[in-house]
């Protein structure tokens, strides 16, 4: 698809630059755009992107919206955030430029944004042609084997190399043995793994790569056990927005049926009878090692709080018949107390109030009940994934307490 831009009517002067480094560039209206252009098809959502008169709306990606709230103009080179707190402009709509839209959305300067972004191989301007042809990537040409192919190449090339993710999830995660009890959900992503995948994937991943080493954790759909999208975390200490992304056109949270994708294998759910949702991927990598060979229970990671809600549509869908409970983040107020209104728990009691509507026994992990069963607890966990860190005990013995607990919740 093709996406007629910019046109400048003005004639420009010849300028004397070199051009053996981008930031020596004198980078003009028509780069700006691109730049910006760029930087939404690669990390917007697709769900909310779309292309009419020369605008281009998305969703606030670096807050996590779920809806359309902002848009960039290609002709005149500005950017509106709808939801944020910005500069206002004269009719109460947030705008700016590309710088303003780098510092908000990135966290980074114009010429670092620039660099990121902008054309890495530019043209003199009095060579530019008077409309610029941006083309938006196109999933045509990636197989439904895609993603499944590279995820085998990767996970056969982590036996033979240095395991960073392994170590990292074992050190700074506490989780012990990764490689036994979390095998088929991550792996290391390398430089020499760039040339699996398809050209337009590359450049980002450099940039990936640039910010330290990588893990790579599988998303799967429910429709079958292909791996369909790549959630690659950064391990090193980076800006939040920084921290992790999807691969772009081969669907994000939810396939071309609008059905979710998740951490784990949420392709058994209709053969399964208990089900535990969890949020993101610290608390599922922390799930699934606790729950380990237990056959009868499959968790689920969902990529956020509100995706909850999507999950349990999905089994209502889907008439589900077996029983489901919600593990939420434990939110904290200002005073460090946990709160009865936090986003995790709001977004959890509505997913368990939709299946109950439905005739589906569903419920809330009952935090308070667990934790009063842990010996030497140091701190309130925030989440699942803190609890391995809040207590003392061992490890055997802290995974045992929480499957009696879980045990109770699901078969009674």
């Amino acid at each position: 698809m093709v996406y007629l831009a910019l046109f400048f009517g003005q004639k420009h002067k010849k300028q004397d630059f070199k051009l053996t480094t981008i930031r020596n560039k004198k980078w003009e209206k028509y780069d700006y755009a691109e730049a910006m252009a760029n930087a939404v098809y690669q990390n917007a959502d697709s769900r909310f992107t779309r292309e009419c008169d020369g605008k281009i709306k998305f969703n606030a990606f670096w807050r996590g919206s779920k809806k359309q709230d902002n848009c960039i103009s290609l002709t005149h080179c500005w950017w509106r955030d709808l939801g944020g707190a910005n500069r206002k402009d004269g009719d109460g709509n947030h705008k700016g430029g590309p710088k303003l839209f780098a510092e908000v959305a990135f966290n980074m300067s114009l010429p670092d944004f620039m660099d990121r972004y902008g054309s890495k191989d530019p043209q003199l301007v009095e060579n530019k042609p008077k409309f610029n042809l941006i083309t938006k990537p196109s999933s045509t040409d990636l197989s439904s084997d895609y993603v499944e192919t590279i995820w085998k190449h990767l996970h056969e090339r982590d036996k033979s190399r240095k395991d960073i993710a392994a170590l990292w999830l074992e050190k700074k995660r506490g989780i012990p043995k990764p490689r036994i009890f979390l095998d088929q959900e991550f792996a290391n992503l390398y430089e020499n793994d760039i040339e699996l995948f398809h050209p337009q994937h590359r450049s980002f991943l450099k940039y990936r790569l640039s910010l330290g080493y990588n893990l790579v954790a599988p998303l799967r759909g429910v429709a079958c056990s292909k791996v369909k999208n790549f959630f690659i975390r950064v391990l090193q200490k980076v800006p939040k927005n920084e921290k992790a992304r999807l691969l772009t056109n081969v669907g994000g949270w939810n396939d071309s049926l609008q059905s979710p994708r998740a951490y784990g294998h949420p392709y058994l759910i209709e053969s399964s009878l208990n089900l535990v949702f969890c949020e993101g991927m610290a608390d599922y990598f922390t799930l699934k090692t606790i729950i380990g060979d237990e056959k009868k229970i499959l968790p689920i990671g969902a990529s956020s709080a509100s995706a909850l809600t999507s999950w349990a549509n999905f089994l209502v869908s889907k008439n589900f018949r077996g029983k489901a409970v919600f593990i939420y983040h434990l939110d904290k107020d200002t005073h460090e107390t946990i709160s009865e209104n936090g986003v995790g728990q709001s977004y959890a009691m509505h997913a368990v109030k939709i299946c109950l509507k439905s005739g589906i026994s569903a419920s809330l992990f009952n935090w308070a009940n667990f934790l009063k069963t842990i010996p030497n607890l140091k701190t309130i966990p925030g989440d699942l994934a803190d609890l391995i860190h809040s207590t003392s005990i061992d490890f055997n013995n802290l995974r045992e307490l929480f499957l009696l607990h879980l045990k109770k919740e699901l078969y009674q």
